[in-house]
C-alpha cells in the first residue's frame, strides 16, 4: 500500500521511480490493483480497481488498465482503460478494440420528486 495525498493504492507488485526524493512515477498490477480517493470537497469516495496501474507525477494522472471497475457513489463504469486526470478531478473511460465498450450506470441526484395527492384533487 502506498499513499500519496488524497490517493491510496494497493496492489500485489508496484515498482516506485523517485527523482530528488519525490516519487515521479509508480506502476504496479496484481488481481487486482485498486485506487481509492476521498474527494475532501465533496466527501465522496471514488474507488478504481484493474489489472496494470500507472502513476506519473508529471501530468498528474493515473492510467488503469485491465478489466476496469469506477466506482463513486452509486455510479458503476466498467471499462478496458481509465484515465484519471488529477489536477482536473476528471476521468475518460475507454473500451480498446473495434468492438469494445464502455459501460455505465449513473445514479440521478439532486432531484426532488413531488407527490401530486390524490386523483382530482387540486393542489
Amino acid at each position: 500500500r502506498l499513499k500519496r495525498g488524497e490517493f491510496t493504492f494497493a496492489a500485489g507488485s508496484a515498482t516506485v521511480k523517485q527523482r530528488d526524493g519525490q516519487i515521479n512515477s509508480l506502476t504496479a498490477s496484481g488481481n487486482p490493483v485498486i485506487v481509492r480517493r476521498n474527494d475532501p470537497l465533496t466527501n465522496m469516495l471514488t474507488t478504481v480497481t484493474g489489472q496494470h496501474l500507472l502513476y506519473l507525477a508529471k501530468p498528474d494522472k493515473v492510467i488503469i488498465t485491465g478489466k476496469v471497475i469506477t466506482r463513486r457513489g452509486g455510479d458503476v463504469i466498467k471499462s478496458a482503460k481509465v484515465t484519471y486526470q488529477v489536477d482536473e478531478n476528471s476521468i475518460v473511460a475507454e473500451g480498446l478494440g473495434d468492438s469494445a465498450r464502455v459501460h455505465a450506470l449513473f445514479q440521478v441526484r439532486g432531484l426532488t420528486t413531488q407527490n401530486p395527492g390524490p386523483k382530482g384533487s387540486s393542489r
